[in-house]
């Protein structure tokens, strides 16, 4: 139905102001900023707004003196570029911005909504805040919003409890069996009830629960889900690997591999940079 039209069927829930977020968003915006702005200015509509380095893949957003939109440039070309602040896909509306949307139909809020409230010269504004903001709907961006987090770059609640070492920055759950001779290095998370075992070693890497690390295993800036089986000797960079995985013995994965849930990978594969695994695949042994 589209985001707009999706939100249609809502409406009867949302009869007074509301906020519409992206779901698939990272952010630590101060949204009550944008909520005052919308609500001084009498707003039907406020799109909350952020300056991005690359703005080709977004949509650029134009606005007057008093933040009033007057110009929107979906995905636009290099030579079309005249700004950098973009739509992050946070917006404050007022009911009645229901009489816009037609029912029953495919409706986006960016494509045809926002438009139309601009062609019928409605109290449409955009609001700039600053911050960190992430579009995490891609497995590049899911794969850097985790080191953004290990690095501090945005706060995101880690339940681990953090252990007190000196130098690193360790975080592990209830019931995990870590191995004094695991070599850590940067930010490691381990969740509940899962083991690590001799000479692993973990570089900005979270780990789930329930998953076995067997001794030599290689683990640098990865994200593993839960219920994943290591098995020695394997080297895995940058990449993430889902729910109920085995990875066999000297397995190696370079950096961008996605291996999706159910998977079995053989022993001695060696999977090249960005490929991605698709659901409940079977990767036999010595495949190069």
């Amino acid at each position: 139905m589209g985001t707009a039209g999706a939100v249609k069927y809502a409406e009867k829930y949302l009869n007074e102001r509301f906020l519409i977020i992206s779901g698939d968003l990272l952010t630590d915006f101060n949204l009550q900023k944008v909520l005052n702005f919308h609500e001084d200015n009498k707003a039907l509509a406020t799109i909350t707004l952020t300056s991005v380095k690359d703005p080709l893949q977004f949509g650029v957003v134009i606005t007057d003196k008093e933040k009033r939109i007057t110009q929107f440039l979906e995905k636009p070309g290099w030579g079309e570029i005249i700004s950098d602040t973009i739509n992050t896909g946070i917006y404050v509306l007022e009911p009645e911005i229901f009489k816009y949307i037609p029912e029953g139909e495919n409706f986006d809020f960016s494509q045809d909504l926002f438009p139309l409230l601009l062609k019928k010269k409605e109290p449409l504004f955009g609001f700039p805040l600053k911050g960190y903001w992430r579009d995490i709907g891609n497995t590049d961006s899911y794969r850097e919003a985790h080191h953004d987090i290990l690095r501090g770059k945005v706060y995101a609640r880690i339940d681990a409890h953090k252990q007190d070492l000196i130098g690193k920055d360790l975080r592990i759950g209830a019931d995990v069996k870590l191995d004094r001779s695991v070599i850590l290095d940067g930010t490691v998370v381990i969740g509940d009830n899962s083991q690590v075992q001799d000479n692993a070693q973990l570089k900005d890497t979270v780990i789930g629960r329930n998953c076995t690390i067997e001794p030599g295993v290689r683990l640098s800036r990865c994200v593993i889900w839960d219920n994943v089986y290591i098995k020695r000797g394997a080297k895995i960079t940058d990449s993430v690997i889902c729910n109920n995985v085995s990875v066999g013995q000297g397995v190696v994965m370079e950096e961008g591999t996605i291996v999706a849930d159910d998977t079995s990978i053989g022993e001695e594969v060696y999977i090249k940079r960005d490929v991605k695994i698709w659901p409940r695949k079977v990767i036999e042994g010595d495949q190069r």
